[in-house]
């Protein structure tokens, strides 16, 4: 059901925008202290650093649906709740 008929008003799109923003700078925000955290704390090489969040910011858009049509396969057919997916996200957060 949608309350807005016809095309999207510039208006709302553009507010959505600004919405937008908050987002990408906690991103950055984040990222930037990675960096300096490995880089500086750790005694990595920042370019590596870097390179490696860099890949991970471009990976991150493609690993989340991949990861919400996995959840789907391990839910029961009834829709009940995925209990066997809850062990293999916290096992995914885990180094090595």
């Amino acid at each position: 059901m949608s309350f807005v008929k016809g095309k999207l008003p510039f208006k709302l799109k553009l507010i959505h925008g600004f919405g937008a923003v908050a987002f990408g700078i906690k991103d950055g925000g984040f990222l930037f202290f990675l960096l300096f955290y490995y880089s500086q704390v750790l005694g990595m090489d920042a370019g590596l650093v870097g390179l490696i969040l860099l890949a991970a910011w471009w990976l991150m858009p493609l690993s989340i649906p991949s990861s919400a049509i996995f959840r789907t396969a391990l839910t029961p057919v009834g829709g009940g709740a995925c209990l066997g997916f809850m062990p293999l996200r916290y096992r995914l957060r885990l180094p090595g």
